[in-house]
């Protein structure tokens, strides 16, 4: 065989290499954010999303994950930047078997916008109607999560009052 040939051969097999490798670290990425999203959402889990979306930006699974992530944080306006992000990325190839896949994913992506876009829209701002004694026995009720976003979020200005949201009852 010529030598061109071999470069061909070395070529392919390191771009078969580089996809395999992608592949993995993005099977077990999915498999961990999914198990930290279980115990609880960190930064940690939000990390992992986006080098999800790093490693495949034309695949909706790491827009999901960060997506969902933002919206339970409360972040909702973050959550439909992160779809609005997916619906302009995540590609639909020429595959018959993958296109069918991914408008499916298309569709969802725009769902959970729709749904981030409703739920930004129905803050309550709880905290200036109530007593502040009232006010003080709810936020001792709240999980030490929340509490510790409330805290935060206080803290650094982010909101002006500590909101929450009411999924369901408006």
């Amino acid at each position: 065989m010529s030598n061109q040939v071999y470069k061909r051969i070395v070529e392919s097999a390191s771009s078969a290499i580089e996809l395999i490798k992608r592949s993995l670290i993005f099977k077990v990425l999915d498999h961990r954010i999914h198990s930290l999203y279980r115990l609880c959402p960190h930064e940690e889990t939000i990390s992992d999303a986006e080098e999800v979306i790093s490693i495949a930006p034309d695949l909706a699974a790491g827009y999901k994950h960060l997506g969902r992530l933002y919206s339970i944080q409360g972040q909702q306006r973050e959550a439909v930047i992160t779809y609005e992000t997916a619906l302009q990325n995540v590609t639909l190839s020429n595959n018959n078997n993958y296109i069918f896949q991914q408008q499916q994913y298309h569709q969802e992506l725009a769902k959970r916008r729709e749904m981030a876009m409703e739920s930004n829209d129905k803050r309550i701002n709880f905290m200036s109607i109530l007593s502040a004694e009232l006010s003080d026995h709810i936020f001792a009720e709240l999980d030490r999560n929340l509490r510790q976003f409330a805290c935060h979020s206080q803290k650094h200005g982010v909101r002006q009052y500590w909101d929450v949201q009411w999924h369901g009852l408006l």
